[in-house]
């Protein structure tokens, strides 16, 4: 009979957000609070280390949205891809296997059979560890957009839905830039509009002429009358 003494496994570190967390994370935001996680692989990009805090602004299912420090841009990560502490856990010591109670009595071996030879030892090869990207990866779109003052602006929406702030562009490089694409189509648009934009411009100079003179006649008809 056998009496092996066997140890409770021990608990495996928690190394990213748990659903836990996102739950306590969401309720944070939510009530109008500052919730901080940290990066568990670096942002190159973004030269950020992994570590690197970031502040929480929403959370959509086991997708963060966050802000990280020096950055001006939300972007969104994966619970997988976040901590809530700044230092990785450390990996639990495993505890020694306990010896057995009773010793199996060795086998015997028939009288003039060979002797098995030694088996090699078993090495255990590590698997190559893939590391995630830090953001994740996808289609985006970018949009040129026009209004009748003939200003243009440009708009980057980023996978999530997550949309960058629009920034301004001058009309030349606007056209520099749909030129380049070899699209006729694209590029008669941009004509027209900018065609349009500058005929708006010729009109409201005009309208300024007009009142301009108007202005300078009735300074005149005071002048003579004093």
């Amino acid at each position: 009979m056998w009496c092996m003494a066997t140890t409770p496994k021990a608990a495996k570190p928690t190394t990213h957000l748990t659903d836990e967390q996102l739950r306590e994370l969401a309720d944070t935001v939510a009530a109008g609070k500052r919730a901080t996680v940290y990066l568990r692989e670096p942002l190159p990009g973004q030269g950020l280390e992994a570590g690197a805090s970031a502040r929480v602004v929403a959370v959509d299912g086991r997708t963060v949205i966050v802000r990280p420090r020096g950055v001006d841009d939300e972007i969104p990560f994966e619970a997988e891809e976040l901590r809530r502490t700044k230092a990785a856990p450390a990996e639990p010591k495993k505890a020694p296997p306990a010896k057995s109670s009773t010793r199996k009595a060795p086998s015997k071996r028939a009288a003039g059979a060979p002797a098995e030879p030694p088996r090699p030892p078993e090495v255990s090869v590590p698997a190559p560890v893939r590391r995630r990207a830090a953001s994740k990866a996808g289609p985006c779109a970018l949009i040129l957009r026009s209004d009748e003052s003939g200003e243009w602006t440009l708009e980057v929406e980023r996978p999530g839905g997550q949309q960058l702030k629009p920034a301004r562009i001058q009309p030349d490089v606007v056209v520099r830039a749909v030129r380049e694409l070899q699209n006729p189509a694209a590029v008669k648009t941009v004509e027209n509009a900018l065609s349009a934009a500058r005929e708006a411009a010729a009109k409201r100079v005009d309208e300024l002429k007009r009142k301009l003179q108007e202005a300078e006649s009735a300074l005149n008809s005071l002048d003579s009358d004093g």
